[in-house]
């Protein structure tokens, strides 16, 4: 039975994109951990962050947790980030995503 977790989106690229996902802004790394595990096991295939909200550790421990748990790999997930704003523009982009 197909749920809405199943629909997606195709991006003007020709990326599909979950329609639904899971946001962890305002969680703490352990709440961000169990929650990212517990909705891949659930089904959810998309997870939305940003460096911003702190808790990169707690997401990327809950994404490896929820794909061992499934037998799922990380190709199977959609990983969305946003830029800070202070990282706005190429260079200053590309020097924040080796930020923590």
């Amino acid at each position: 039975m197909k749920t809405v977790l199943d629909e997606k989106t195709n991006l003007n690229n020709g990326t599909l994109m979950p329609v639904f996902g899971l946001g962890v802004w305002r969680s703490s790394n352990t709440d961000a951990k169990n929650s990212v595990s517990q909705a891949i096991q659930h089904g959810y295939r998309m997870i939305d962050t940003a460096r911003q909200y702190g808790n990169q550790f707690g997401v990327g421990r809950g994404i490896a947790d929820g794909l061992t748990k499934t037998g799922l790999n990380r190709k199977d997930l959609f990983v969305t980030s946003k830029v800070f704003n202070g990282d706005q523009g190429y260079d200053s982009t590309l020097r924040g995503f080796e930020k923590r």
